[in-house]
């Protein structure tokens, strides 16, 4: 994954009913397939991972790919980098790169990235994936008004599938109960990681949303004793391990679709500072004074 006063004041007024009617809408649904890409850092070349990485935004756009995706780094866990490409469908993904592969000014840039990439990056993977509808909570607020992504992956134990789909039935109907503001995507990863992987994305505005609120019961106590031991009765049967890990979006590292610039584009385009214009003092040499002769 880069007038007159009147005239401005005009498209300013346009711009902002244009976000308050996206931001009026329901978000769309999730996209069905998730492609992840996933880089290990190598240790004290993040801000030099950071800088090559914002050259493929600049790449995509000026080619005008419509191959978008989103970047982030990890707060918790391994140093890592995580780019999410959302597609409709497994023909959209093949359709959006084939286009990219045509353009061989495109082509000739990536590579050029990518050769200075590999040397700030210890390794990665590949994965795609699919979504659950069924066991994910959809949130109602935008997810381009999102600054951090917590992901929790499982792996399943074969064969435990439908146990694992009852625990997250069971997790969204107590949230849903209790008009909770925890909301959740879930994907399964079908290539490029272990058979029986899930991934959970939960998208915060503010690490605030962690904290405890004082004035709402705690999960514990809407789940209640009997749905407490089911959940862990179903876990011992199905979970060979789960893992969290904390993300910062990072938009000098994405390529968000024009929905994103629309509700946030502040955010997600931010305008480069002016350089400051220093003033230099002007130094003005004075001439000795002449000390008359006493003689």
């Amino acid at each position: 994954m880069r007038r007159s006063i009147c005239s401005l004041l005009a498209v300013c007024a346009v711009s902002s009913f244009a976000a308050l009617s996206v931001l009026a809408q329901p978000p769309p649904a999730p996209p069905k397939v998730l492609v992840i890409y996933r880089e290990e850092v190598k240790s004290g070349m993040s801000a030099a991972h950071a800088k090559v990485e914002a050259g493929w935004p600049k790449a995509f756009a000026k080619a005008g790919s419509t191959n978008y995706y989103l970047g982030m780094t990890s707060r918790s866990g391994p140093n890592e980098a995580w780019f999410l490409e959302p597609h409709d469908s497994y023909a959209a993904f093949e359709k959006s790169n084939a286009d990219d592969a045509r353009n061989p000014q495109l082509s000739a840039e990536l590579d050029k990235l990518g050769v200075e990439d590999s040397a700030l990056t210890s390794g990665g993977r590949n994965l795609i994936a699919t979504y659950q509808e069924e066991i994910s909570r959809q949130g109602t607020s935008p997810f381009p008004l999102n600054r951090y992504v917590s992901v929790t992956t499982y792996r399943v134990r074969p064969g435990k599938a439908p146990e694992f789909t009852e625990f997250r039935r069971l997790l969204k109907s107590v949230n849903e109960s209790g008009k909770t503001s925890n909301y959740f995507v879930i994907y399964q990863v079908v290539s490029g990681a272990p058979s029986g992987t899930y991934l959970l994305l939960r998208g915060m505005k503010s690490l605030k949303e962690l904290d405890p609120d004082p004035g709402q019961p705690t999960f514990a106590q809407l789940l209640g004793p009997d749905n407490q031991k089911k959940l862990n009765d179903l876990s011992a049967s199905f979970l060979i391990s789960s893992e969290s890990a904390l993300f910062e979006l990072k938009p000098g590292m994405s390529y968000p679709p024009k929905e994103f610039l629309a509700i946030d584009s502040a955010f997600w385009a931010p305008k480069a500072m002016p350089a400051k214009t220093v003033k230099v003092a002007t130094v003005v040499k004075k001439e000795p004074k002449k000390i008359a002769s006493a003689q």
